[in-house]
């Protein structure tokens, strides 16, 4: 379990970090993971203090190059044991932040947790509208550009592993495909 004091400690480290990230990986992006993590582990079970800390730590090195989840599994393992979080909890972090941004099937829940809200933030309605149509202004929605970011909406959604999420990923598909068809043929309205 994390102290108080971990929890603010661990807040302030994701934060400085977050900074040197790309628009779509600051701490709006974090706070949206978890709360989607929160509201998984409500539904799905599992440790809510892993899935809280991997959430907020998940994207810390998404500014490197290389591997971002295996580069900040690695940074967040050392801040955490340097923080006095027990080794037990360290390696449960370390697991969600390595995986989550890499394919597996199982896994600890709270692995399957973090994914999906990391997922989910882009890939229900409200995300979709809020980060990848804001991505088609920035970069002009060719329909090159549309059919990839197409192929890898279909690509995370088949990803998805709790129930909670893959309910709230179908109940938005009819509508973000028709999207899709909209930015296809050049209607972008």
């Amino acid at each position: 379990m994390l102290s108080e004091a971990q929890k603010r400690k661990i807040a302030r480290f994701a934060a400085q970090r977050y900074k040197d990230n790309d628009v779509f990986h600051r701490m709006k992006h974090i706070r949206n993971v978890v709360a989607n993590a929160a509201m998984l582990v409500r539904k799905e079970g599992g440790d809510r203090d892993v899935c809280w800390a991997a959430s907020m730590l998940h994207d810390i090195a998404k500014h490197k190059r290389g591997d971002h989840g295996t580069i900040g599994a690695k940074e967040a393992r050392d801040f955490l044991l340097g923080i006095g979080v027990d080794r037990a909890t360290v390696d449960r972090i370390y697991d969600v932040i390595h995986f989550h941004n890499k394919g597996f099937v199982g896994g600890p829940i709270e692995r399957q947790i973090v994914y999906d809200a990391d997922k989910l933030d882009s890939i229900t309605l409200h995300g979709f509208r809020k980060r990848t149509l804001r991505y088609f202004k920035m970069e002009s929605a060719s329909r090159g550009l549309v059919r990839r970011v197409e192929s890898e909406y279909l690509l995370l959604k088949k990803g998805i592993h709790t129930e909670e999420a893959k309910r709230l990923v179908n109940k938005d598909e009819a509508q973000i495909m028709r999207i899709f068809s909209k930015l296809k043929a050049g209607r972008h309205g």
